[in-house]
This record gives C-alpha cells, structure tokens and sequence, in this order.
C-alpha cells in the first residue's frame, strides 16, 4: 500500500533531491496577517543556481521553515510537523507545479533578481493561505486535528485520501489584487491545478437537521444513498464541487468534493457528526468506480453494518477471502476479508489469527463493494 509519507529531518537534506535542489537556508519573516489569521504575508529571501529557480527557492524556503524549522510570530516560533511522514513531504515539495502551490495565495517579487558569486538571489513577498495550511498538515495525519487519523483508513487504492477538509479561506479584497509574477516585480495569483487540490481544501457549508441515528441507508455494491456505481457526480468548470445534495440525512451533514493531488482522479468524502462516514473513489472518466462506509447507519441488504461481528457476518452466509499483493510475479498474502453479495467486510490485521481466520467478536473497519488487496493498512482506526 502506498502511503502519504513526510521526510525525516535526517534524511531531509540527501532525499528532497527530487525537488528542483534548491537553497533553503534563506531568511524568511513574516510581515503581515490578515484580521482572521486566514492570511499570511511572509518577506523569503531565495537562491539558486538558475535565476528563474529564485522563485521556487523561496517558496520551498517558506514551507522548509515552517514545517521543520518554525518562523517567529507563527506557531510560537515551533516548527509544525508533529508526525512525520516520508512520501508526503517529498510530494509536496517536489517541482515547479509542487503541491504547496495552491496554498499560495500570492507572490510580490521585491526589487530585481541580483547574480552573486553562488548563483542568483531575490527577495519575495509570499502570501500563505495559513489556515487551509494547517487543514492540510491536519488531514494527511502531520500534526493532529479533527479527523486526522481517517486519512489512513481512506488510504488504500489509490495515493492517499483527503479525509477531512475544512472551508477554504476566502481571500481578502486586498489579496484579491495580488498578481504574481516570476519574471518582473508585479504580484502573480498563484493558480491551482487539479492534480494539487487536496490543497486548497473545502468543503460545502450547508447544515442538515442532526441525523437521529435510528433510519438507516441499504447499502449493496452498487451503491447507497445518493452514491451509485458508474455515476459522474463531477460538475464541468467547477472547482471542489459535485452534483449531489449538501446533505443527506443520516449518511453526511458535511461533503467533500475534490481531486487527489496525485492521482488526479475525483474523490468524495462525507462526513456525519464531525466523523467521516463515507468515501467514494471516481476513475478517469470522472465515474464512481469504489467506495467504503463506515459509519453504522449504512447497513447490508442482511441487515449488516460496522458494528456487525464477524461471527454474524459468517452466520448470514459470508465466505473468507483472502487479501494478496502482487509484487514482480509473487502473489503474497497479506490479510483477510469477508465477502457476502459482492461487498467486502476489511477488518484490522490485528482482528486476523494467523491469515487462517477472524476473531469471532471482531467489527469491520470499513464495508466496500471493493476488496482493498493490496495491504491490511488500509487499517485507518487502529
């Protein structure tokens, strides 16, 4: 399974070579935060051996310092990272089009860009979208926060899963006037591209009457609720949106629509009562091609939910299924499942004796028309 990991602070130095290398020992203070702390204005100074590489040296030496270093005036002057997690950070900071781009909400290039003996160098006024900062570091399971270990339980298929996203910061009337360049002084608006939005995080505002936690949803696997296999629930042109309700009562109250950074394709991620309830993975055509339920109030044609044991699972004809990964030829067995009517029941590796059986009293993790093979980590709540 692949997994959303940051750099150790030990191997930061040797392993972030597949970023543009640049310098990020330079100066970075913060001069300036909106009213609601939403906005940051940061003076970075950047270097690099190529004059149009000063620009991502500065922004990589802004997000350098505030993960592993700290910058006065935010966080306490503390650096940021809490957990780390290798894959994530090498994503993040990796080339012109690097992930932490959409946190950007504006770059103001001071004075020119002036050649040194080691290479070039340029000062840059950089505007930070803090708080969908922290949302970010919060659902990849960085620095703790609401939701922030689900990301782990979406985890499993593709490149990892944007669990929980909070509403993204509305710019400023100021920041709104903010054009960015990398060539002359004039302030450039840094554009987010589909393969970084689970950067830029939102998530739809309207409330739905409290679930009463006692109607519950038939799930089977072609769907449940408003989710059905094959459906295209993008909208063209729009950003972070999708074609289905708000809310739906006792399935989410909250919804987020989005694209993985890095697999590019179009996830959904519902949330019921601040807990995430349900996922749904979309494949290239934008298509609902899996999804996972784990909150109870989704049950089986059965009358089988989450909070069902194994022993009833098996008791209403579910059958074991072993989980394998496949790696140069060798088929290996990593875990097992049970499976009834085309759904998958995962369990957490801890629940499995032996790869032989399931403990009898053992709840599933999650319940998928998908059998997530590749490894018994898609264990996000253990």
């Amino acid at each position: 399974m692949r997994k959303l990991f940051l750099f150790t602070l030990l191997l930061l130095c040797s392993v972030i070579t597949l970023s543009a290398q640049q310098n990020r020992t330079g100066n970075v203070e913060l001069v300036e935060e909106d009213a609601n702390g939403n906005l940051l204005t940061f003076s970075v100074n950047g270097s690099a051996n190529k004059k149009n590489d000063v620009i991502i040296s500065a922004k990589e030496t802004l997000f350098y310092k505030l993960l592993y270093q700290g910058v006065e005036g935010v966080n306490d002057g503390k650096m940021h990272i809490i957990h780390e997690k290798k894959y994530w950070l090498e994503n993040f900071l990796t080339g012109k089009n690097a992930p932490y781009n959409a946190l950007i909400d504006g770059i103001e290039q001071e004075g020119p860009v002036s050649k040194t003996t080691d290479g070039y160098f340029g000062t840059f006024n950089i505007v930070l979208k803090y708080k969908a900062f922290i949302k970010t570091l919060q659902l990849n399971g960085i620095i703790d926060g609401d939701n922030s270990k689900s990301l782990a339980a979406a985890e499993a298929k593709r490149l990892g899963l944007e669990a929980k996203k909070q509403p993204k910061p509305q710019p400023t009337p100021q920041s709104k006037s903010i054009q960015a360049s990398q060539q002359n002084t004039s302030i450039q608006k840094e554009q987010t591209q589909p393969t970084t939005a689970n950067q830029s995080v939102v998530v739809a505002t309207t409330e739905a009457k409290a679930p009463s936690g006692q109607e519950k949803l038939v799930m089977t696997k072609n769907g449940f609720g408003p989710i059905k296999l094959g459906d295209n629930p993008t909208i063209p042109n729009v950003f972070n949106r999708c074609k289905l309700p708000d809310t739906f009562d006792n399935l989410y109250d909250k919804l987020i629509c989005d694209h993985n950074q890095f697999s590019g394709y179009f996830e959904i991620c519902g949330n019921l009562n601040g807990e995430m309830s349900f996922v749904a993975f979309c494949g290239e055509n934008d298509t609902i091609e899996d999804f996972f339920v784990v909150t109870p109030t989704v049950e089986t044609a059965e009358g089988l939910t989450v909070k069902s044991t194994a022993k009833e699972i098996l008791a209403a004809g579910a059958v074991y299924e072993k989980l394998t990964l496949n790696e140069n030829g060798k088929v290996t067995v990593t875990g097992l499942c049970l499976k009834l009517n085309g759904l998958f029941f995962l369990f957490s590796s801890k629940d499995v004796v032996q790869l032989k059986t399931i403990k009898d009293d053992a709840l599933p993790v999650v319940i998928s028309n998908f059998k997530y093979a590749n490894s018994t980590e898609y264990l996000l709540f253990e």
